[in-house]
């Protein structure tokens, strides 16, 4: 059914509607983008909140404990509706709609908390519901950052590695599942499993892209690289898709290749390469 048939036949729901749909950027530009922002401050802010105050990684193994219960108690039922996380779909990025969660049974998984940092090992342990500003936040004071930091920060750390997350880095370090040290899953009998390359491999390389369907994604742990509190940028204007995609390959397979590189395409003849580099100091502008 039509947005103009769910408003009704009259003449001003119709002109409203049109109005609206003709002129959608302006009606997104006073609603959606204050609302956008004032819903992003409020996540920030009941981070940073969490983070002072309400962070247990201590109670890591009790929540576990509680995820597994309620698999368990899923199987002691005999319910044959499938299992799902409780977090609600509209918090998720994805493509399916937003009813798809309403036959299943809700398995509360609040696990948020950032675990540990192992600076001998340079990896970093953190719940699955830990997102990107939160580890960020944590690990950068600490002069460290995950090798593929994806730059949205309300990306959960366990929907990146269980779906796809890329980011200027991976030219060096490929998707943020190929940075996994290890999972671990609470499995459809309620088992805990601790899951590596070498513990079993198998399981290992199909839990990426796997969306939760093997398994309830309880912490993982992810390779970390030593960073510095600037970057330097270079710019290289481009002015044909063949040379922006002819110098983006070369730089990305070179021996000193950058630390970050990224391509911003504005039309079918021009774009912009963006290079960085890990500094120690601002740039001289006096030179």
């Amino acid at each position: 059914m039509s947005i103009l048939s769910k408003l009704g036949q009259s003449k001003i729901a119709k002109g409203a509607a049109q109005w609206m749909t003709d002129n959608r950027g302006l009606v997104v530009a006073a609603t959606a983008l204050p609302a956008s922002f004032l819903f992003e401050r409020a996540r920030v802010t009941r981070d940073v909140l969490y983070a002072r105050f309400g962070a247990s990684p201590e109670k890591h193994d009790e929540r576990v404990r509680r995820v597994q219960e309620q698999v368990r108690a899923w199987n002691a039922s005999g319910s044959n509706r499938p299992m799902c996380t409780a977090r609600p779909p509209w918090l998720t990025m994805s493509t399916r709609t937003s009813t798809y969660k309403k036959d299943c049974n809700h398995i509360e998984i609040d696990l948020r908390d950032i675990l540990e940092v192992d600076t001998e090992r340079m990896t970093v342990r953190v719940e699955p519901l830990a997102n990107m500003g939160q580890i960020s936040r944590y690990l950068v004071p600490m002069g460290y950052a995950l090798k593929v930091m994806v730059e949205m920060e309300d990306l959960t750390a366990g929907g990146l590695c269980m779906g796809l997350g890329m980011e200027t880095t991976c030219h060096r370090y490929g998707l943020i599942q190929e940075t996994v040290v290890a999972y671990e899953v609470v499995t459809a009998d309620g088992t805990l499993l601790r899951v590596t390359q070498q513990s079993d491999p198998e399981l290992f390389h199909a839990l990426p892209w796997s969306h939760g369907t093997l398994g309830f994604l309880v912490a993982i742990e992810l390779e970390i690289e030593s960073a510095k509190p600037y970057v330097r940028m270079k710019y290289i204007p481009c002015h044909s898709m063949d040379e922006l995609c002819d110098k983006t390959y070369a730089l990305s397979v070179a021996d000193d290749a950058p630390e970050f590189l990224e391509a911003t395409i504005y039309s079918k003849d021009s774009g912009v390469i963006q290079c960085a580099w890990y500094d120690d100091a601002p740039a001289d502008r006096s030179k």
